[in-house]
């Protein structure tokens, strides 16, 4: 099961898909200079993709035109139509950058859009509820399913065919296998990673 492509979790996505549903593509990190540039952190497999699909909208349904200026460590560089100041550019600090799921390309039947995988119900392979879907996080090691049961802290899973043998988006679920340590494991380093994040 290869790791999934384009996005990272696709913060106030609806639950499920449904004609429309966008997918967020970045986000503006902050102001770059004092003439309007931003500084955009992409979540596309290539960075510089971010900006093939067009005008991308934020989460308050501004809608975005980009031109990509250069590259740095932190992210793209990019003036967008009618920022043109640092005050401008540092009002959109934050927002995240979406664009309609339709228009992206199709993915091969084993890879999904993080969006795709948000809200799905994860069952053992007894047929256990263990939890809700909530994020895709990677912190280096590969893809992982932020899973929240009804009660208790969340854990994660990862994303490979050992431990989710079955994702059913149709009927909203997926399998998680008996991995032997698995829910012990994904308490540990990766959780310690994720509340290290700045």
């Amino acid at each position: 099961m290869p790791a999934m492509t384009h996005t990272a979790p696709d913060h106030g996505s609806p639950q499920k898909l449904c004609p429309g549903q966008k997918v967020c593509l970045g986000h503006i990190v902050g102001p770059h200079g004092v003439r309007g540039l931003v500084t955009i952190r992409p979540y596309t497999q290539e960075a510089r993709d971010i900006v093939a699909y067009g005008p991308l909208d934020t989460g308050a349904g501004r809608r975005l035109s980009l031109v990509l200026k250069g590259v740095k460590k932190t992210g793209l560089i990019a003036a967008i139509d009618g920022v043109d100041s640092r005050e401008a550019a540092q009002a959109l600090k934050g927002e995240a950058l979406f664009v309609d799921q339709a228009v992206l390309p199709a993915l091969p039947a084993d890879e999904w859009y993080h969006g795709d995988l948000m809200g799905l119900v994860a069952h053992g392979s007894g047929g256990e509820n263990l939890g809700a879907v909530v994020a895709v996080q990677n912190f280096g090691a590969g893809d992982l399913l932020e899973i929240q049961p009804r009660a208790g802290e969340s854990f994660y899973v990862p994303l490979t065919r050992q431990a989710v043998p079955e994702i059913d988006l149709e009927n909203g679920r997926l399998t998680v296998a008996d991995v032997e340590g698995l829910r012990d494991d994904a308490h540990g380093p990766q959780a310690k990673a994720k509340k290290s994040r700045p």
